[in-house]
């Protein structure tokens, strides 16, 4: 119509489109769940840290650093208790650990590999989401090369939803690989922070990460540099020795 031009499109508003032929709606309902999902994701995302938080006690806006360095350190601690652990993160996420003497970390033990279970899952739900976005811009295509025989004087109101569409599928495309990315370097921080020798490589053989900037992967920001001496051990004051 000759004022459609004033106005903005469903997609552009976040609502799916209705044109009145099938093909078209299934592919804007797909978009706008596609997008929805996406939008969700943003919380999800926060899954992982916050198991994390929650079992190290530490305050709930602690950053993704903040909660890797407080594992790394309880890391420390265990191992001076004599139990070593190692973080496995192919095929699936599982924290292997060796020696006695842990029974009171148990539940942080338990954070640290639900941590990286959720992480891994979100990264492979990312991957997926980016996947489909790609699939439902070749959809978007195909579609774009019908809307003057489909639709004859509404084709331009149909071309502009699916310009927003498209605007809307990059959008949730480059969201889902920033999320997963950021979800990858999480869990491989973590991986780094939490090992004290209980297994290998957190990798198998063959398996590396380089991540922008050729930080290799594994060494997170809590990564202390080498050679540096360990903190002095602290010691509790027992029974009389105690001054309140």
């Amino acid at each position: 119509g000759g004022c459609a031009g004033g106005t903005a499109s469903r997609v552009a508003t976040g609502q799916p489109a209705a044109t009145g032929n099938a093909e078209f709606d299934a592919f804007f309902k797909q978009v706008d769940e596609l997008r929805a999902e996406a939008q969700k994701a943003g919380e999800d995302e926060a899954v992982a840290r916050l198991l994390l938080v929650r079992a190290f006690a530490l305050p709930e806006e602690a950053g993704a650093a903040a909660t890797v360095k407080a594992a790394g350190e309880r890391a420390k601690k265990l191992k001076d208790a004599g139990v070593l652990l190692h973080l496995e993160l192919l095929p699936e996420a599982k924290l292997v650990t060796r020696g006695k003497g842990g029974g009171d970390a148990e539940a942080e033990l338990k954070a640290i590999e639900e941590a990286a279970k959720s992480s891994l899952a979100f990264v492979r739900r990312m991957a997926e989401l980016e996947k489909r976005s790609m699939e439902l811009q070749n959809k978007r295509r195909e579609l774009r090369s019908k809307t003057r025989t489909e639709f004859g004087a509404r084709a331009e109101e149909i071309e502009r939803e699916l310009g927003d569409a498209e605007k809307a599928l990059t959008e949730a495309a480059e969201f889902a690989a920033g999320s997963a990315g950021s979800a990858s370097y999480f869990v491989l921080d973590l991986a780094g922070a939490v090992e004290t020798g209980a297994g290998g490589s957190p990798l198998p053989k063959g398996v590396t990460v380089v991540r922008s900037g050729g930080r290799p992967s594994g060494k997170g920001p809590s990564a202390k540099p080498a050679g540096q001496a360990p903190p002095p051990k602290k010691t509790k004051p027992k029974g009389d020795d105690f001054e309140p």
